[in-house]
């Protein structure tokens, strides 16, 4: 913006917060305000939160906090689900996570970006990685990888691809 610089944009008694990550003392304290003051009242919880706004402590907590919310590592078995409702419904996040137990929106969101995505092409292998090399529910197991195609997704069989 010309000739504006950013103090004449921020607004009046506003304190601009800037982005840092959240550290295990501040989500120590985050968790035990929320016990006390509930979820229901974060303009109170954000105000004890030195630098934080309302809308990262709600944030913070509902995506990485709460006890409702499953942060265990991901199995075949969920990323061929994930896998299966994008194709199915796509990017909705927040639909998709009513359908996984105790997963965030944001979660599964990341898990198909980084995880997922870069592996899924219409003419390759899908690969997920697995947590060990024993073959499980008939799945093939090569390079701690569980490998199945497009078509297979579909029809929620896993096959092996050379």
């Amino acid at each position: 913006m010309c000739g504006l610089n950013e103090e004449a944009n921020t607004k009046v008694g506003k304190q601009k917060n800037e982005r840092r990550i959240f550290t295990e003392e501040e989500d120590a304290k985050l968790s035990m305000l929320v016990s006390l003051f509930g979820m229901n009242n974060w303009s109170i919880i954000a105000r004890a939160m030195e630098g934080r706004s309302t809308r990262q402590c709600r944030e913070r907590y509902k995506t990485y906090l709460s006890p409702q919310i499953l942060n265990a590592p991901w199995t075949p078995q969920d990323d061929q689900f994930l896998i299966e409702k994008y194709q199915e419904i796509g990017p909705r996040w927040a639909e998709i996570a009513r359908l996984f137990k105790n997963r965030s929106d944001n979660n599964i969101k990341n898990r198909w970006y980084t995880h997922l995505k870069p592996r899924v092409q219409i003419s390759s292998p899908i690969m997920i990685p697995s947590t060990s090399n024993v073959s499980s529910e008939g799945c093939s197991v090569i390079d701690s990888y569980y490998m199945f195609d497009q078509t297979s997704v579909l029809d929620q069989s896993w096959t092996f691809l050379e």
